[in-house]
């Protein structure tokens, strides 16, 4: 299980999903950036473009673009 926060752009973009990630589900998103908060990123397996990306190991908050995902400071 990990709970999802995902924008549209940026922390103040327009909300594209928010809620828990069951073990065994999936969620797909298209956008050219997202920002992502991850409740429990040591429980989910990412995928960027078909390949396996890896999340930062405990909880926060990252940027997702064509080129790639980077942990946001904070």
């Amino acid at each position: 299980r990990c709970w999802l926060s995902v924008h549209h752009g940026s922390a103040t973009g327009r909300l594209v999903y928010e809620r828990t990630l069951e073990q065994g589900r999936t969620a797909h998103f298209v956008s050219t950036r997202l920002w992502i908060r991850i409740g429990a990123p040591w429980n989910v397996d990412a995928t960027l473009n078909g390949k396996a990306v890896q999340l930062p190991a405990s909880t926060g908050d990252v940027v997702v673009t064509p080129a790639g995902l980077s942990a946001t400071p904070g």
